[in-house]
Protein backbone atom coordinates (compact mmCIF):
# COMPACT_ATOMS: atom_id res chain seq x y z
CA UNK A 1 0.00 0.00 0.00
CA UNK A 2 3.11 2.12 -0.40
CA UNK A 3 3.05 4.70 2.41
CA UNK A 4 6.01 6.40 4.04
CA UNK A 5 5.68 5.53 7.72
CA UNK A 6 6.63 7.78 10.61
CA UNK A 7 7.51 6.45 14.02
CA UNK A 8 4.92 6.97 16.73
CA UNK A 9 3.98 6.21 20.28
CA UNK A 10 0.95 3.98 20.62
CA UNK A 11 -0.75 4.75 23.89
CA UNK A 12 -3.76 2.48 23.83
CA UNK A 13 -4.35 2.13 27.59
CA UNK A 14 -7.80 2.43 29.07
CA UNK A 15 -10.01 5.29 28.00
CA UNK A 16 -13.24 6.64 29.34
CA UNK A 17 -16.12 4.74 27.77
CA UNK A 18 -18.61 7.25 26.47
CA UNK A 19 -22.04 6.69 24.93
CA UNK A 20 -22.46 8.67 21.72
CA UNK A 21 -25.57 9.19 19.63
CA UNK A 22 -24.01 9.24 16.16
CA UNK A 23 -25.58 11.36 13.46
CA UNK A 24 -22.92 13.01 11.32
CA UNK A 25 -19.81 12.89 13.46
CA UNK A 26 -16.16 13.46 12.80
CA UNK A 27 -12.90 14.00 14.62
CA UNK A 28 -10.83 17.12 14.36
CA UNK A 29 -7.11 17.43 13.71
CA UNK A 30 -4.92 19.11 16.31
CA UNK A 31 -1.82 19.21 14.11
CA UNK A 32 -1.21 19.67 10.39
CA UNK A 33 -1.17 16.77 7.97
CA UNK A 34 2.21 15.07 7.98
CA UNK A 35 3.74 16.46 4.82
CA UNK A 36 7.37 17.05 3.87
CA UNK A 37 6.66 20.52 2.50
CA UNK A 38 6.50 23.93 4.09
CA UNK A 39 2.97 24.71 2.92
CA UNK A 40 0.70 25.99 5.67
CA UNK A 41 -2.27 23.83 6.65
CA UNK A 42 -5.77 24.83 5.68
CA UNK A 43 -7.80 26.83 8.16
CA UNK A 44 -11.13 25.41 6.92
CA UNK A 45 -13.37 24.14 9.70
CA UNK A 46 -13.80 20.37 10.01
CA UNK A 47 -17.21 18.73 9.61
CA UNK A 48 -17.71 18.37 13.34
CA UNK A 49 -15.83 17.84 16.56
CA UNK A 50 -15.56 14.71 18.62
CA UNK A 51 -17.21 14.99 22.02
CA UNK A 52 -15.05 12.21 23.43
CA UNK A 53 -12.30 14.45 24.74
CA UNK A 54 -8.60 13.74 24.60
CA UNK A 55 -5.40 15.73 24.52
CA UNK A 56 -4.75 18.16 21.70
CA UNK A 57 -1.03 18.34 22.32
CA UNK A 58 1.39 16.32 20.23
CA UNK A 59 4.22 14.58 22.11
CA UNK A 60 7.69 16.01 21.75
CA UNK A 61 9.35 12.64 21.16
CA UNK A 62 8.27 9.75 18.95
CA UNK A 63 9.27 6.12 19.34
CA UNK A 64 8.60 3.13 17.07
CA UNK A 65 5.15 1.54 16.99
CA UNK A 66 5.35 -1.75 18.92
CA UNK A 67 4.23 -4.90 17.09
CA UNK A 68 0.50 -5.50 17.11
CA UNK A 69 -1.00 -8.98 17.21
CA UNK A 70 -2.69 -10.24 14.07
CA UNK A 71 -5.90 -11.82 15.31
CA UNK A 72 -6.81 -14.80 13.18
CA UNK A 73 -10.35 -15.23 11.96
CA UNK A 74 -11.47 -11.60 12.02
CA UNK A 75 -10.62 -10.82 8.40
CA UNK A 76 -12.12 -14.13 7.29
CA UNK A 77 -15.37 -13.47 9.17
CA UNK A 78 -15.71 -9.97 7.77
CA UNK A 79 -15.07 -11.25 4.25
CA UNK A 80 -17.84 -13.83 4.74
CA UNK A 81 -20.63 -11.41 5.71
CA UNK A 82 -23.49 -12.61 3.46
CA UNK A 83 -24.31 -10.38 0.50
CA UNK A 84 -28.09 -10.84 1.02
CA UNK A 85 -27.72 -9.48 4.57
CA UNK A 86 -25.74 -6.47 3.36
CA UNK A 87 -28.20 -5.80 0.52
CA UNK A 88 -31.24 -6.04 2.82
CA UNK A 89 -29.73 -3.66 5.37
CA UNK A 90 -28.79 -1.26 2.58
CA UNK A 91 -32.34 -1.26 1.25
CA UNK A 92 -33.73 -0.63 4.75
CA UNK A 93 -31.25 2.18 5.33
CA UNK A 94 -29.05 2.41 8.40
CA UNK A 95 -26.92 5.50 8.03
CA UNK A 96 -27.61 9.20 8.40
CA UNK A 97 -24.37 10.18 6.64
CA UNK A 98 -24.37 8.45 3.26
CA UNK A 99 -21.76 8.78 0.55
CA UNK A 100 -22.31 11.92 -1.54
CA UNK A 101 -21.43 12.30 -5.23
CA UNK A 102 -18.73 14.72 -6.37
CA UNK A 103 -17.41 15.69 -9.78
CA UNK A 104 -13.65 15.47 -9.46
CA UNK A 105 -10.74 14.26 -11.53
CA UNK A 106 -10.62 10.44 -11.53
CA UNK A 107 -8.57 9.02 -8.67
CA UNK A 108 -6.63 5.96 -9.82
CA UNK A 109 -3.70 3.80 -8.75
CA UNK A 110 -2.01 0.91 -10.58
CA UNK A 111 -4.46 1.37 -13.44
CA UNK A 112 -7.47 0.83 -11.17
CA UNK A 113 -9.92 3.19 -9.46
CA UNK A 114 -8.65 4.12 -6.01
CA UNK A 115 -10.45 4.31 -2.69
CA UNK A 116 -8.58 6.79 -0.51
CA UNK A 117 -9.14 6.70 3.25
CA UNK A 118 -7.74 9.38 5.57
CA UNK A 119 -8.16 8.80 9.28
CA UNK A 120 -6.51 8.78 12.68
CA UNK A 121 -6.02 6.10 15.31
CA UNK A 122 -7.26 8.26 18.19
CA UNK A 123 -10.56 8.91 16.40
CA UNK A 124 -13.56 6.81 17.54
CA UNK A 125 -15.54 7.52 14.37
CA UNK A 126 -12.65 6.25 12.24
CA UNK A 127 -12.68 3.18 14.46
CA UNK A 128 -16.31 2.55 13.61
CA UNK A 129 -15.90 3.22 9.91
CA UNK A 130 -13.09 0.72 9.45
CA UNK A 131 -15.46 -2.18 10.20
CA UNK A 132 -17.76 -1.25 7.31
CA UNK A 133 -14.81 -0.51 5.03
CA UNK A 134 -13.29 -3.95 5.55
CA UNK A 135 -16.66 -5.65 5.00
CA UNK A 136 -17.17 -3.71 1.76
CA UNK A 137 -13.66 -3.92 0.34
CA UNK A 138 -13.46 -7.63 1.13
CA UNK A 139 -16.10 -8.19 -1.57
CA UNK A 140 -13.62 -6.86 -4.14
CA UNK A 141 -10.32 -8.20 -2.81
CA UNK A 142 -8.41 -9.62 0.13
CA UNK A 143 -6.86 -8.09 3.23
CA UNK A 144 -3.88 -9.56 5.01
CA UNK A 145 -2.04 -8.43 8.11
CA UNK A 146 -4.99 -6.64 9.73
CA UNK A 147 -4.45 -6.07 13.45
CA UNK A 148 -6.71 -4.84 16.22
CA UNK A 149 -6.51 -1.69 18.33
CA UNK A 150 -8.85 0.55 20.32
CA UNK A 151 -9.34 4.22 19.62
CA UNK A 152 -7.68 6.24 22.37
CA UNK A 153 -10.81 8.40 22.57
CA UNK A 154 -13.92 6.46 23.50
CA UNK A 155 -12.12 3.08 23.66
CA UNK A 156 -13.81 1.83 20.48
CA UNK A 157 -12.49 -1.56 19.27
CA UNK A 158 -11.36 -1.47 15.68
CA UNK A 159 -8.98 -2.76 13.05
CA UNK A 160 -5.71 -1.16 12.06
CA UNK A 161 -4.68 -0.64 8.44
CA UNK A 162 -1.11 0.12 9.53
CA UNK A 163 1.18 -2.38 7.79
CA UNK A 164 -1.78 -4.36 6.42
CA UNK A 165 -2.02 -5.09 2.70
CA UNK A 166 -4.94 -5.24 0.29
CA UNK A 167 -5.02 -7.08 -3.03
CA UNK A 168 -7.72 -6.71 -5.69
CA UNK A 169 -7.98 -6.94 -9.46
CA UNK A 170 -10.82 -4.40 -9.41
CA UNK A 171 -9.90 -1.54 -7.09
CA UNK A 172 -6.92 -0.06 -5.25
CA UNK A 173 -7.15 0.86 -1.57
CA UNK A 174 -4.98 3.61 -0.11
CA UNK A 175 -5.45 4.01 3.67
CA UNK A 176 -3.56 6.79 5.44
CA UNK A 177 -3.63 7.17 9.22
CA UNK A 178 -2.39 10.73 9.64
CA UNK A 179 -2.33 10.71 13.44
CA UNK A 180 -1.72 8.10 16.09
CA UNK A 181 -3.18 7.35 19.48
CA UNK A 182 -1.81 10.56 20.98
CA UNK A 183 -2.57 12.70 17.90
CA UNK A 184 1.08 12.51 16.88
CA UNK A 185 2.02 12.32 13.18
CA UNK A 186 1.84 8.71 12.03
CA UNK A 187 1.70 8.39 8.24
CA UNK A 188 2.31 10.95 5.50
CA UNK A 189 -0.04 12.15 2.78
CA UNK A 190 1.10 13.46 -0.58
CA UNK A 191 0.37 17.04 -1.52
CA UNK A 192 -2.49 15.88 -3.77
CA UNK A 193 -3.99 13.65 -1.05
CA UNK A 194 -3.71 16.45 1.45
CA UNK A 195 -5.51 18.83 -0.91
CA UNK A 196 -8.45 16.43 -1.30
CA UNK A 197 -8.65 15.89 2.45
CA UNK A 198 -8.64 19.61 3.18
CA UNK A 199 -10.97 20.68 0.37
CA UNK A 200 -13.53 17.87 0.21
CA UNK A 201 -13.19 16.55 3.76
CA UNK A 202 -12.60 19.97 5.36
CA UNK A 203 -9.85 18.44 7.47
CA UNK A 204 -12.15 16.15 9.49
CA UNK A 205 -11.69 12.44 10.18
CA UNK A 206 -12.63 10.07 8.71
CA UNK A 207 -12.52 11.03 5.03
CA UNK A 208 -13.07 8.60 2.15
CA UNK A 209 -12.74 9.41 -1.56
CA UNK A 210 -14.15 6.86 -3.98
CA UNK A 211 -12.21 7.33 -7.20
CA UNK A 212 -13.04 11.02 -7.46
CA UNK A 213 -16.75 10.26 -7.98
CA UNK A 214 -18.03 10.26 -4.40
CA UNK A 215 -16.83 11.08 -0.90
CA UNK A 216 -17.77 10.59 2.71
CA UNK A 217 -16.70 13.06 5.35
CA UNK A 218 -17.33 12.16 8.98
CA UNK A 219 -18.50 8.88 10.44
CA UNK A 220 -21.59 6.84 9.65
CA UNK A 221 -21.19 3.74 11.84
CA UNK A 222 -22.82 4.03 15.27
CA UNK A 223 -19.93 3.45 17.66
CA UNK A 224 -22.23 2.76 20.60
CA UNK A 225 -22.82 -0.70 19.07
CA UNK A 226 -19.09 -1.43 19.28
CA UNK A 227 -18.07 -0.24 22.74
CA UNK A 228 -17.42 -3.03 25.27
CA UNK A 229 -17.34 -5.71 22.57
CA UNK A 230 -14.36 -7.83 21.60
CA UNK A 231 -13.20 -7.46 17.99
CA UNK A 232 -13.68 -11.19 17.48
CA UNK A 233 -17.27 -10.91 18.70
CA UNK A 234 -18.00 -8.01 16.36
CA UNK A 235 -16.63 -9.89 13.34
CA UNK A 236 -18.47 -13.10 14.25
CA UNK A 237 -21.76 -11.22 14.76
CA UNK A 238 -21.47 -9.60 11.35
CA UNK A 239 -20.56 -12.91 9.70
CA UNK A 240 -23.70 -14.49 11.17
CA UNK A 241 -26.04 -11.72 10.03
CA UNK A 242 -29.01 -12.56 7.82
CA UNK A 243 -31.38 -10.64 5.56
CA UNK A 244 -33.65 -10.22 8.59
CA UNK A 245 -31.01 -8.21 10.47
CA UNK A 246 -32.00 -4.82 9.07
CA UNK A 247 -32.70 -2.83 12.24
CA UNK A 248 -30.67 0.37 11.64
CA UNK A 249 -30.01 0.69 15.37
CA UNK A 250 -28.38 -2.75 15.60
CA UNK A 251 -24.74 -3.61 14.97
CA UNK A 252 -25.55 -5.75 11.94
CA UNK A 253 -28.16 -3.43 10.44
CA UNK A 254 -26.00 -0.34 10.78
CA UNK A 255 -22.59 -1.69 9.72
CA UNK A 256 -24.04 -3.69 6.83
CA UNK A 257 -26.02 -0.69 5.56
CA UNK A 258 -22.89 1.47 5.60
CA UNK A 259 -20.89 -1.29 3.91
CA UNK A 260 -23.62 -1.64 1.28
CA UNK A 261 -23.40 2.04 0.46
CA UNK A 262 -19.65 1.64 -0.01
CA UNK A 263 -20.13 -1.46 -2.18
CA UNK A 264 -22.62 0.20 -4.54
CA UNK A 265 -20.33 3.19 -4.87
CA UNK A 266 -17.33 0.98 -5.69
CA UNK A 267 -19.43 -0.98 -8.20
CA UNK A 268 -19.95 2.30 -10.00
CA UNK A 269 -16.18 2.59 -10.29
CA UNK A 270 -15.53 -0.97 -11.46
CA UNK A 271 -18.25 -1.21 -14.11
CA UNK A 272 -20.33 -3.46 -11.86
CA UNK A 273 -17.53 -5.95 -11.36
CA UNK A 274 -17.38 -8.50 -9.88
CA UNK A 275 -20.82 -9.24 -11.26
CA UNK A 276 -21.83 -11.61 -8.47
CA UNK A 277 -21.25 -8.85 -5.91
CA UNK A 278 -22.73 -5.88 -7.72
CA UNK A 279 -25.80 -7.77 -8.98
CA UNK A 280 -26.88 -8.33 -5.37
CA UNK A 281 -27.57 -4.60 -5.08
CA UNK A 282 -29.45 -4.04 -8.32
CA UNK A 283 -32.74 -3.50 -6.49
CA UNK A 284 -31.49 -1.88 -3.29
CA UNK A 285 -30.90 1.74 -4.37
Amino acid sequence: MGHHRKNSVVGIGTALVVAVTLLVAGCTRSIPVAEPTTAAPSTAAPDSSTSLGGSTAAPTTATPVPPRPVVRGIAENLASVPLPAIAAATKRGGTSNPVRPVDEEPLTSDGKPEVLYVGAEFCPYCAGERWAMVVALSKFGTFSGLTTIHSSEGDVPTLSFLDATYSSEFVSFNPIELQGQDREPLEEATEAERALFERLGRGGFPFIDFGGTAVQSGGSVDVTNLIDRDPEEIAATLAASTDSDTDPTSLEGNVNAVAGGFITTICGLTGDQPAEVCAAFDTTI
